[in-house]
């Protein structure tokens, strides 16, 4: 059966080799979302939620803490609890039996024997002591009474039952059911001020009457694991995940998640691109746990313009529960970001079945809170400043003075040594002139930025609404470069009985400019001694003109310069381009609708059905007019080209859930399934045209003609996927935990014997401190353990590989027929990449100061799908199969000591200590990845090819082995396979070398606030690993001198005479005869790439109540970020070869009213 786009669109599908019970559920589910679209409409803004007293439960409880009896009503219902541990202290056990019970009643009875009461607040029953009675109040001699109000600092609600005291002594009271409270107190005293759920307050007296607002603890969004698909409470979660706050996120950057994530789970890495830098437009590569599959060594870069692909390695990004892709969750607004869940193996992951191999980031959204009306705008101003701190080029005079010693000005040849007296008298005028351009600053700029967020939400009753806009401008630090990103949402959100629907709508809008000033390398290789301007402050054309005074004839013996941009000759001034009607640019505009219903059947069944559809639009234009360098040797009517790109997303993925929670006495047991669809379409098309002599004439139709013998190219997919799932969890007395997930999958992308696969996982924890030898130990307060063993699967790959696909010829015919030709076999057993994962962790938390989360894993790919070649007589170069298998091992470890804790005044001070080790082992090869061994061994290259070798690391250097510099005669000696010494080199002795592999990275630091001030602080490092140094090839051994500036090490470094005693080769040998510049890749350049740096800083002041009050503001806050401070490392190598990496600082106003 063929599966290709224009299968799909004659109906030939997928959905057909589907039974037809499920073609009906998939019918049923589509009709559900389409009913409950129609009902939203029809909604008041009146309704009102599910009540205590509707819902129902049975519990059996005997001797047991009232702690044991909330556990069971959160697991049978969708309340959840808010409360103080210390006021259910003195609460005697419960011992009842009831059946068909409301939550209500039940919990009258719970505290019927305490003074505490309860309250429903959305899906929260918050307990509290009772508000004290004018009578009970405990009165002690002031000098005034105090009165006052207590509100939820965001919402403005008032807070029922909320505790206030007097510091430092005995009085206290509790606000009422209007949220007042008086109290007894001197003008000057300081209060207390505390409720569940909320960080405790010190408030000042400054006069009798008083409006206090307390701010949500961040606490209480860390007991809940959000995995996209559903949400559980992290006591009762086997799975290894991370969840972060946005307080947390906050404390790291306010520009960038994945910068953000990086800081805080080593574990999520983002692999330095020495080419990239911190160009704004150039996504990063992103692995979490190094990685599960062999990358294609045969790929090439570009073949997705617009990112629209996965690489195989980056995990799966869920924003607000569906998918999205890397670009989308690159350009997100950090302000709009409530909490981020990294789940990490399979008891985490299984859920997500065939795209879960690679690890899954859970994304929440911040949801509007009821109440009255409230804006919230944040705005920062960023300013990135060029970190050239690799870069260690020759001043004029030196670069100079390397030339003459190096012989490039003599010659044997009369004629050509009277052209090199001409050259070297130019240049030395130059220099004695005072000519000494600093180029590597002149595409360089402080860039900056800013970014604005205005947010507005409100509500009553059951309706909440929220209302968001974003204007995000980044601005790179190389001139012309910058990328601008407008984004907006609105959220609605209905209640009506047991009925819950939301919608929210996103308009996101993209345009970005690349530098004119072309690559950042042109400018590390001009020579200081060449200015970009003549003697009447024009900008030169070509950097170095030498005539010839005896005949009027420029000198062209130096005519080799290559400019990389395509032009080799003459020095061309890259200022001179940048000057030019250039134009780079890229854009793209999209919408996101996320609906979601939710009916509460019964108080132990939920039903939940979800509904995303995203559009995506993206366009490129390149235009470079004829007077641009790179066309010097082009015919005039060639000269100038435009290129065109275009390319579109779109996206629709649905899930029906039905979700059960049942207790029956210490037994509780939950199930869910669900029911999940998914197509994902895109193309993209791109035109190159060329002949626009008229550097106005910049329009796309009205270049001359296509280049010669190339024409408009595209590329089409559709991917389509089913799934299945089934979840089952248990745990008895919330001491003995056990889970297991099912899910069976569908995808258009494999072979048709192979089209559906098997995911699973099974888990299991032990919470010991619920055991009676460790309940109350005042030593280790948490303790549990954690495993967990399941497959999950990737498909970031292209649609086409398991598919038979041709093309047709549009250029001839055959007897009047258009024939076409086969472009790529498919492989019907094309099966799915499985990765069995285990993992074992452990949590624990010691005197109430000392956290730790430990987790140690193992998962083996299997099937990895590599490349077989095909005999050329079969007209098309191979297909794909699975042949490739990897083994990964390692551990995290996250620790923090909390110093200072005090949660009355916010004070605090914690030191954490996060680390990473993993360490991976290819188990099998393909036959292809062996050919392209044998094939690194017989090729000599600058820099190490990439080699597979079953047994080793997928991260290990090949180089050949070297001996060093010979003192007498300043060449290499090497060290043959055969163990003799020899001064030739032969790649076929190539041995590992190395392994870029790190032995352990991570990050250190602190957090620290005082009364208001505040300061975080991350430290990366990172050990062990290695690299190949390409600076000291490409820039010191390989470098010609004669043409291009270089690095210092080659002025004062490199071998001079018999003697020496260097790390590098000699320029001109012992023979006195200048040396070949090249330099194959050794076990000379491989090198231990230890560092440290100072990855990010922040700074920040917190206005007090008093100040916000006086400004009509609430949590006002005002931050200094910087990032990229610092690095020292073990190795000296130019960064930021294409665009310079930069040092970051961001001052950052956030505020309410």
């Amino acid at each position: 059966m063929n599966f290709s786009a224009e299968a799909a669109r004659n109906g030939n599908s997928i959905f057909r080799k589907l039974p037809k019970p499920l073609i009906q559920i998939m019918r049923i589910t589509s009709l559900i979302c389409i009913v409950a679209a129609i009902s939203l409409q029809a909604i008041a803004s009146s309704v009102k939620g599910q009540a205590m007293n509707e819902v129902k439960l049975n519990i059996s409880l005997k001797n047991e803490r009232i702690e044991s009896a909330i556990k069971k009503i959160e697991s049978s219902t969708s309340f959840r609890f808010l409360y103080r541990t210390s006021d259910l202290r003195n609460i005697k056990l419960i011992t009842l039996n009831e059946s068909s019970i409301t939550v209500s009643d039940l919990m009258r009875r719970l505290l019927s024997t305490s003074e505490l009461s309860f309250k429903q607040v959305e899906d929260m029953i918050v307990i509290s002591r009772n508000p004290i009675s004018e009578s009970r109040k405990l009165v002690v001699v002031a000098d005034t009474v105090i009165r006052g109000t207590v509100y939820d600092g965001k919402t403005k609600d008032k807070i029922i039952g909320a505790t206030i005291t007097v510091k430092n002594r005995s009085v206290r009271a509790m606000t009422d059911a209007n949220g007042n409270f008086r109290i007894n107190a001197q003008i000057g005293a300081v209060l207390l001020v505390s409720y569940i759920g909320y960080e405790t307050q010190e408030t000042t007296i400054t006069k009798p009457i008083l409006e206090i607002r307390l701010i949500e603890s961040a606490q209480s969004l860390k007991g809940v694991v959000v995995t996209g698909i559903f949400s559980q409470s992290k006591s009762t979660f086997t799975g290894a995940a991370r969840t972060l706050t946005s307080e947390e996120l906050a404390k790291v950057s306010n520009n960038n998640v994945l910068s953000a994530l990086k800081s805080l789970d080593p574990a999520f890495q983002i692999p330095e691109n020495l080419n990239i830098g911190s160009n704004p437009n150039v996504l990063p590569d992103v692995v979490l746990r190094g990685g599960n599959t062999l990358v294609d060594t045969r790929q090439v870069g570009g073949a997705d313009p617009f990112n629209y692909q996965a690489s195989p390695n980056a995990p799966l990004f869920i924003l607000d529960g569906f998918e999205t892709t890397l670009q989308r969750i690159n350009d997100l607004d950090m302000n709009r970001i409530a909490s981020v869940t990294i789940l990490k193996d399979a008891g985490a992951t299984a859920i997500y079945g065939s795209r879960g191999a690679n690890g899954v980031i859970v994304i929440e959204q911040v949801r509007p809170v009821e109440g009255k009306l409230r804006f919230t705008y944040n705005g920062s101003t960023q300013l990135e400043a060029p970190d050239l701190t690799g870069y260690d080029l020759l001043n004029a005079n030196e670069k100079f003075e390397l030339e003459d010693r190096s012989g490039f000005f003599k010659n044997n040849f009369n004629t050509t040594q009277n052209a090199l007296d001409l050259v070297r008298e130019n240049r030395l005028a130059a220099v004695q002139s005072g000519i000494n351009t600093d180029w590597i600053s002149k595409p360089l700029r402080t860039g900056i930025g800013q970014k604005h967020n205005l947010y507005v939400e409100g509500g009553a009753d059951a309706v909440t609404y929220g209302l968001n806009i974003t204007y995000d401008q980044k601005t790179g630090v190389m001139k012309g470069s910058d990328r601008k990103t407008t984004t907006g949402n609105s959220f609605l959100s209905y209640r009506l009985k047991n009925f819950q629907f939301r919608n929210e709508l996103s308009l996101f809008f993209n345009d970005a400019n690349n530098s004119p000033y072309g690559s950042f390398t042109q400018y590390t290789r001009l020579n200081p001694y060449w200015s970009p301007y003549d003697a009447n402050g024009n900008l030169k054309v070509y950097l170095e003109e030498v005539i010839d005074p005896a005949t009027g004839i420029r000198v062209t013996n130096q005519d080799f310069y290559d400019n990389l941009n395509g032009y080799v000759g003459r020095p061309v001034n890259p200022l001179y381009n940048a000057s030019l009607n250039i134009a780079d640019r890229t854009g793209y505009r999209g919408i996101t609708n996320n609906f979601e219903t939710r009916w509460q059947a019964k108080e132990w069944l939920r039903l939940t059905g979800r509904l995303s559809y995203t559009k995506q639009n993206d366009e490129s234009d390149i235009f470079l007019p004829a007077q641009h360098s790179s066309f010097a040797n082009i015919t005039t009517f060639e000269k100038g080209s435009y290129t065109k790109g275009t390319g579109d997303l779109e996206r629709l993925e649905g899930f029906l859930t039905g979700e059960a929670n049942k207790n029956f006495g210490k037994h509780f047991l939950s199930g869910s399934a669900t029911l999940n669809i998914q197509e994902v379409t895109s193309n993209t098309q791109s035109i190159r045209v060329i002949g626009f002599p008229n550097p106005n004439l910049d329009q796309f139709i009205l270049g001359n003609q296509y280049p010669t013998n190339q024409k408009p190219t595209g590329s089409e997919s559709v991917t389509r996927t089913v799934g299945t799932l089934a979840r089952a969890a248990y745990a008895y007395d919330n001491r003995y935990l056990f889970d297991a997930t099912f899910r069976l999958d569908g995808s258009s992308l494999f072979g048709t014997d192979k089209r559906y696969a098997p995911f699973w996982s099974i888990g299991a924890g032990w919470n010991l401190t619920n055991e009676s030898f460790l309940k109350d130990n005042p030593v280790v307060n948490d303790m549990r353990l954690r495993y967990t063993i399941g497959t999950t699967g990737s498909q970031s790959f292209e649609s086409y590989k398991g598919i038979t696909t041709s093309q047709y010829y549009t250029d001839r015919e055959y007897r009047g027929v258009i024939a076409s030709y086969l472009l790529g076999y498919g492989n019907e057993m094309l099966a799915w990449q499985k990765t069995l994962k285990q993992n074992i962790g452990l949590d624990i938390t010691l005197f109430n100061r000392f956290t730790l989360n430990a987790n140690y894993f193992i998962e083996r790919t299997k099937g990895s799908i590599a490349f077989i070649a095909s005999a050329p007589s079969s007209g098309f170069s191979g297909y794909y199969d699975n042949m490739g298998d990897v083994l990964n091992k390692g551990y995290e470890l996250y620790g923090r000591f909390n110093i200072l804790a005090n949660p009355s005044n916010r004070n605090n001070w914690s030191v954490f200590f996060n680390a990473f080790h993993v360490t991976n082992k290819i188990e099998k090869i393909s036959s292809t990845i062996k050919a392209l061994n044998e094939r690194a061994n017989s090729t000599r290259s600058t820099s190490p090819l990439p080699k597979y070798a079953e047994g080793q690391s997928v991260n290990v250097i090949w180089a050949v082995p070297s001996l060093g510099i010979d003192p007498a005669s300043g060449n290499e000696l090497f060290l043959s396979r055969d163990g003799t010494v020899v001064s030739s080199y032969n790649p076929a002795d190539q041995v590992i070398a190395g392994d870029r592999t790190s032995d352990i990275s991570g990050t250190l630091g602190t957090n620290l606030e005082v009364k208001g001030f505040g300061l975080n602080f991350y430290l990366r490092f990172d050990f062990g690993g290695d690299t190949y140094n390409q600076t000291l090839v490409d820039r010191v051994e390989n470098a010609n001198v004669a043409l291009y500036n270089v690095d210092r090490r080659v002025y004062d470094s490199r071998w001079q005479k018999p003697g020496d005693v260097s790390f590098y080769r000699g320029i001109v040998n012992y023979t006195n005869n200048v040396n070949a510049p090249i330099s194959y890749a050794t076990t000379r350049f491989v090198q231990k790439n230890n560092f440290i740096a100072g990855e990010s800083m922040s700074v920040y002041y917190r206005f007090s109540d008093k100040i916000n009050k006086r400004l009509g503001l609430q949590n006002t806050k005002i931050t200094l970020f910087g990032s990229d401070i610092f690095r020292a490392s073990s190795i000296k190598r130019e960064r930021g070869l294409d665009y310079p990496f930069a040092h970051n600082y961001t001052l950052q106003l956030q505020t309410t009213f």
